[in-house]
């Protein structure tokens, strides 16, 4: 009797386990633009502001975002997650996620969600230069950091209403010197 009760519960408890986790494995975004933020760094960087920005020696930067968007994709909030040393990256990218603004298509929403977090982590680097001590371990650190984003330690980021994207990785720009 005992038993039955012990696999009654145990299936009851699988059923719900697999329901929760199939509900959060349909909640889904698509970014309309793939190439959007590469069209924006080249075009900010060919820019008179980004002199600045281009003429520092070889760097590795680092930057999370978390945008709250709302079910049409419409741009609510953006709050940093991890900023940056550079507060001239920190600008160039979150203009970028300013930029796009309704270009998020949201699928598979759970019941109850008015909004959804899109938790984007960004590394800008230069080519590796000798010259550069640390450079390799700068870019893993941050590499790493990047991978073990969760859902547990970002604050504002719910399991059900939270997407991490894989870590963007742009490192066009050769330094100039």
């Amino acid at each position: 009797m005992i038993d039955m009760k012990r696999k009654a519960i145990l299936s009851v408890i699988l059923l719900l386990n697999t329901l929760s986790c199939f509900s959060q494995q349909n909640l889904s975004i698509e970014f309309q633009d793939e190439r959007s933020l590469k069209k924006y760094l080249v075009y900010q960087m060919s820019r008179e502001e980004a002199k600045k920005l281009k003429e520092r020696p070889p760097y590795v930067h680092s930057a999370t975002l978390n945008l709250t968007i709302d079910l049409k994709g419409k741009m609510l909030q953006v709050d940093f997650v991890e900023r940056a040393e550079e507060e001239d990256f920190n600008q160039l990218f979150e203009r970028w996620a300013r930029s796009t603004s309704g270009k998020w298509k949201v699928t598979g929403v759970p019941k109850g969600v008015e909004t959804l977090n899109i938790i984007i982590p960004f590394l800008q680097k230069t080519p590796p230069d000798p010259a550069l001590k640390g450079w390799d371990s700068l870019s893993r650190k941050f590499q790493t950091y990047h991978q073990s984003l969760s859902a547990d330690n970002i604050e504002n980021c719910e399991k059900g209403s939270c997407i991490i994207l894989n870590e963007i990785v742009n490192g066009m720009y050769a330094p100039v010197r």
